[in-house]
């Protein structure tokens, strides 16, 4: 299975090309987003953001899942990163996925609440957190590996 899901808002970019890559030893990176995936100047922005001698595969949603579900590459090195709560929900239920969840940056927006540092929520984005937790993931917020982090107990009673 992979190493860590992560959900941030601007999927590849400087906390994740460096700081997540080098704490977890990162050799691969998923981007599950359906959007960026069909969006060729999306796509190649990614790109961009990649830090070199990582490799990167950019799939919808449904596809990520498939292919991490089907693959028989080692992904024990590998980061998945999706833009939001839900599809972290998705992939952890249709993956089976049982390992660290990260709430990096997730936007803030109409009827969202502050949780932690960059990190803003929906009822809907604490339900799918409670079913993360559920399904046995270790869910928590905290945008850089040296920065404190956040459980999802304390995201959820904090809501």
């Amino acid at each position: 299975m992979f190493k860590l899901l992560r959900v941030d808002n601007r999927l590849v970019h400087g906390q994740v090309a460096f700081s997540i890559v080098s704490a977890y030893k990162i050799k691969k990176i998923i981007v599950a987003n359906t959007k960026y995936a069909t969006t060729p100047m999306l796509k190649m922005t990614l790109q961009i953001g990649k830090p070199s001698g990582v490799k990167m595969d950019i799939f919808k949603l449904e596809d990520a899942i498939n292919y991490i579900n089907t693959t028989t590459d080692n992904l024990e090195e590998t980061l998945v990163v999706t833009i939001d709560p839900k599809d972290a929900e998705k992939l952890v239920l249709d993956t089976k996925y049982t390992g660290d969840v990260c709430l990096g940056g997730v936007v803030n927006g109409e009827g969202k609440k502050f949780v932690h540092s960059q990190v803003f929520l929906s009822q809907a984005e604490i339900d799918s957190i409670k079913k993360m937790v559920e399904a046995g993931a270790n869910v928590y917020a905290q945008d850089v590996p040296s920065n404190k982090s956040l459980s999802a107990k304390d995201i959820i009673e904090s809501y």
